[in-house]
């Protein structure tokens, strides 16, 4: 495998980080790039950061995800182009499940193209199964996503290629924010069984949903409460390059936690 290449990391202006919750599930940094291992310039393998070893894995040379340095705000990205890596060992069970995610979509993503997806051990596909949950998705041929889980939470409009800071939220109910700001919610929601892992980029269906555009950090936790939702926005918005995006009440606006 060739080592990676040298990375400057962006500074964020604060101390404060995702190592600093109790309640990391999984924790994916394509700034850092000790977690990337390369296959040429490709990335076969994105390491977890939580340390509870939910690596994002890819066998497969032709599905391999690039490695693009400075490709965000002077940071490093993940760039999919119909291409998928795998977490075989991410379990979420019940309610309570909180998880943050910088990206961009083209416009080359299939109709339903998936962020991030999971499912149930033993289910044929990830969409409408009540124990899975989709927390973000393509929604139709327009620049829109949603989070879904039976039914849709919300649609949020974007541009194609724009930078996104998105969350989704199960909580008996699903939230969808995008910046920060709550795009829209459905009110009740199924406990998960998620036993089956995740596939990042591509829906767990037999049907390819490919997920193209930039993927920079993604961080799955307990739901926080507001005041570390805050910091974690605010942490993802200053290292990102995204404060401008953030409404001008939140209170990371201008500094960093």
């Amino acid at each position: 495998m060739t080592p990676p290449p040298t990375v400057l990391h962006w500074p964020s202006g604060g101390s404060w980080d995702p190592s600093q919750l109790s309640t990391l599930a999984a924790w994916y940094d394509a700034d850092d790039s000790s977690t990337i291992t390369l296959n040429g310039s490709n990335v076969s393998q994105w390491s977890d950061k939580s340390g509870n070893g939910k690596h994002a894995i890819q066998n497969t040379s032709s599905l391999q995800p690039a490695y693009t340095a400075n490709g965000l705000n002077g940071t490093s990205v993940v760039t999919f182009t119909q291409d998928e890596l795998a977490v075989a060992n991410l379990v979420l069970i019940g309610q309570g499940h909180e998880v943050y995610a910088i990206a961009t979509l083209e416009s080359s993503s299939d109709v339903q193209a998936r962020l991030l997806s999971l499912k149930t051990t033993g289910a044929t596909f990830d969409y409408a199964n009540q124990t899975s949950w989709v927390p973000v998705m393509r929604n139709s041929t327009n620049p829109e996503i949603r989070a879904y889980q039976v039914n849709t939470s919300s649609i949020y409009t974007t541009t194609y290629a724009a930078p996104l800071l998105i969350s989704s939220t199960l909580s008996n109910g699903l939230t969808l924010r995008v910046n920060g700001v709550v795009e829209g919610t459905k009110a009740t929601s199924t406990n998960l069984n998620t036993t089956d892992g995740l596939l990042i980029g591509q829906s767990l269906t037999s049907v390819d949903n490919n997920w193209d555009g930039l993927v920079g950090e993604i961080v799955f936790t307990d739901e926080l409460s507001t005041a570390d939702r805050h910091k974690m926005e605010g942490y993802l918005a200053h290292k990102w390059g995204l404060t401008a995006n953030l409404p001008s009440s939140h209170p990371y606006k201008s500094s960093a936690p």
